[in-house]
């Protein structure tokens, strides 16, 4: 593995800061649901309820991601993250104080759908910020690679500290840290100089959607489906533990898909590649459904294990790949809601894999959500054959700034 790419590119002026505060910026993305679902679990009793809160928040996020982008586009990332960091953090700790002097169901469930409206857009505004740093396209795609590949932690270590909040604090504890994690990341991204960006005088005209991209619009419906997929299997893996009478593997089995995905991204970014993003995208999809496929043999947790790792090896790679293209198919000035629009379709493909694999273990077992898994994947890789390929223009547009210049 040619570890010599990272070296150059975190060498570059200002990159281990601002994907530090990146990170910092997004953590909160993985303790909300869990922290949310324990808090209203706690609060009226009822798993139903907690679950239709965090549907509440999903389909909040859902709502506005792309309009937070296009607010990115126009007014620059430090406004939007901070406003939203801000607003958010206060609601988390007006649900706390709504639940603790005993408000029914319907007031939670509401502020659990304003919570998610006001997600910040770090992940949309630091994609499109990336061209700032990055003099080239190689280099860029390394950094891709580095952004997906390190955004597993997100999703490993914000449980733990839900998990670490509610244990010195109850459930009331994880909502508070999360809230202060929210305010805290969100300024840290906010004021950092990369994200202090503004649109440069002379192009405050009218815009564009971003879905004028034809390209744009044909990796979506792959981008959803593949999330589809990936639902299935955050319900499989823990279902599989459960059925072989090891409730306490279930997060292992999620922390191994994940580190598998981590350890995929980082070799991916490592290597030059000579064929274009489009065709890449296209194989990793696939391989990624060709890699779930032996967890339809795992007939315990320890066979369970290494097919996990080996079953996330090729989904950093793809998302790597779906980041370049979302990067050069944007229309000008529209990066951040282009990719607030990649980010709705698989946050949206997610949350239907899941709610639906809820029911397919119950109704039909393990092995039949793998494989309906396996299906929706190989679906999103035929889906992702009618991507267009990069232009010499789109690859032009990605080696200019996306998002305004300094302030």
């Amino acid at each position: 593995m040619r570890t010599s790419r990272y070296r150059d590119l975190l060498a570059l002026p200002g990159a281990v800061s601002f994907l530090a505060r990146t990170l910092l910026g997004r953590l909160p993305l993985g303790m909300l649901s869990l922290g949310l679902l324990l808090y209203v679990r706690e609060r009226t009793g009822s798993f139903g309820t907690a679950g239709l809160a965090v549907g509440a928040l999903v389909l909040g996020e859902a709502a506005t991601a792309a309009v937070h982008g296009t607010l990115v586009d126009r007014f620059g990332p430090s406004r939007v993250v901070a406003a939203c960091a801000g607003a958010q953090g206060t609601l988390l700790l007006g649900l706390v104080a709504a639940g603790e002097s005993g408000a029914g169901a319907p007031v939670l469930i509401a502020l659990c759908a304003l919570i998610g409206t006001l997600v910040p857009p770090v992940s949309a505004s630091a994609r499109a910020l990336w061209p700032r740093l990055t003099p080239d396209l190689p280099t860029r795609e390394a950094l891709f690679a580095l952004d997906a590949s390190t955004q597993e932690i997100i999703w490993t270590s914000g449980p733990m500290l839900v998990a670490l909040g509610a244990a010195v604090a109850g459930p009331v504890g994880a909502v508070v840290l999360t809230a202060a994690i929210t305010l805290v990341g969100g300024s840290l991204f906010a004021v950092s100089p990369v994200a202090r960006m503004r649109p440069e005088p002379g192009r405050q005209g009218r815009r564009g959607s971003a879905l004028s991209s034809r390209g744009l619009r044909l990796l979506l419906p792959s981008v959803l489906v593949m999330g589809v997929g990936l639902g299935h299997l955050e319900v499989a893996l823990p279902a599989l533990a459960v059925d072989a009478h090891a409730d306490g593997a279930a997060g292992a089995l999620l922390a191994v898909w994940s580190l598998g995905s981590l350890v995929g991204g980082v070799v991916y970014g490592s290597r030059s590649w000579g064929w274009p993003a489009h065709r890449r995208h296209t194989v990793f999809v696939a391989l990624v459904a060709l890699s779930v496929a032996p967890l339809l043999l795992a007939g315990s947790v320890a066979a369970a294990l290494p097919l996990g790792f080996v079953a996330g090896l090729f989904i950093a790679p793809a998302f790597s790949c779906q980041f370049v293209i979302v990067g050069a198919m944007a229309p000008q000035d529209t990066a951040a809601e282009a990719f607030a629009w990649y980010t709705t379709a698989l946050v949206g493909g997610v949350a239907a894999g899941v709610a639906t694999a809820g029911q397919l273990v119950e109704a039909r077992g393990v092995q039949t959500t793998v494989a309906a898994a396996i299906g929706a994947l190989l679906l999103a890789a035929l889906a992702a054959t009618r991507v267009p390929a990069l232009s010499e223009a789109d690859a032009q547009r990605t080696n200019n700034a996306t998002v305004g210049a300094p302030c």
